[in-house]
């Protein structure tokens, strides 16, 4: 009786004799009984590769010759795209091999399979465009730079607990789901755009310390980048209606001014402040409990007048 008890007492440390190892590669059924679903996945894929790649925009533009700056910020479109083609890829490549052995995959795997994914890509790319300088240097510059660094760091991204889709998209849990999907569509829309303008100011913004713009320029430069790092803050976090809008509010005003300095002299800027503007407003107002028990009401008068 005795001996039995202490042998149920007594239990194998865990992860030992090479077991890290394993445990590295990925992670038993136990620990992760659900699988990641393929929208996680591709939403981290595209997360990840469009900050990987708004970083080689940045590291292109201060390694450039001063006057060929201006190229990269229209240029940076095309920079996000390749990243989330590339980071889609890699996060199908990774929920496939998960779903080959149904284990959650572990960091080390993840960051193979990032790795493995690049090597991929840039195999392809060079049959179709084949490096024409035979240059050790840049050829393990290119290995450096286009394959281990994004491989491992989209590999470390995709198929963590990040959910960088909930986060673009998640609103109030109080609102009502009927008002909740205008709510998380506008979230959505000025969430991106507002990333987005962030990315274009931060060139913008080295633009023009790299021309040595004048200061007014260089003002304007930083005071867009403090403004969009301000909507950052504001449009992720979770404020309830009168204090966002109050923030909201102040943050918006020297855009509010530009728009009415602006008048008539360009177009094309006015309808983009302005549709900015609208979806700050939209955001703001699907997030009114007064709005939303304003539309409920006019949805009782409708169904008792028209339908009941």
């Amino acid at each position: 009786m005795t001996s039995n008890s202490a042998l149920s007492t007594y239990q194998k440390a865990p992860f030992i004799y090479g077991q890290n190892l394993q445990r590295n590669l990925y992670l038993t059924n136990s620990e992760e009984p659900n699988l990641l679903g393929i929208g996680r996945f591709v939403s981290q894929g595209a997360t990840s590769g469009a900050i990987v790649f708004f970083l080689y925009a940045v590291v292109g533009i201060l390694s450039v010759n001063a006057y060929y700056c201006l190229l990269f910020i229209p240029a940076l479109p095309k920079f996000l795209a390749w990243g989330v083609a590339i980071g889609v890829f890699k996060g199908l490549l990774i929920w496939v091999s998960s779903r080959i052995v149904n284990r959650r995959l572990g960091m080390l795997s993840r960051g193979m399979l990032g790795v493995l994914g690049s090597a991929i890509i840039e195999s392809a790319l060079y049959l179709f465009y084949p490096h024409q300088s035979g240059e050790k240097d840049i050829l393990s510059w290119r290995i450096v730079a286009l394959i281990l660094i994004p491989g491992l760091t989209m590999g470390l991204v995709i198929g963590s607990r990040l959910d960088p889709w909930r986060a673009l998209v998640a609103g109030r849990r109080s609102i009502a789901a009927r008002w909740d999907v205008l709510a998380r569509i506008s979230g959505l829309i000025l969430r991106l755009a507002v990333l987005f303008c962030f990315m274009e100011s931060i060139l913008m913004l080295i633009c023009a310390v790299r021309w040595h713009s004048r200061q007014s320029e260089i003002v304007f430069a930083l005071l867009a980048v403090g403004h969009f790092v301000l909507s950052s803050l504001l449009v992720f976090a979770r404020l309830k209606f009168v204090p966002l809008s109050l923030l909201a509010f102040i943050v918006n005003v020297p855009v509010v001014a530009w728009f009415l300095e602006l008048r008539g002299d360009s177009l094309i800027t006015l309808y983009v402040i302005f549709g900015y503007l609208n979806a700050w407003a939209t955001f703001l107002l699907s997030r009114s409990a007064l709005m939303h028990s304003a539309f409920a009401a006019l949805n009782d008068e409708v169904r008792y007048y028209l339908i009941d």
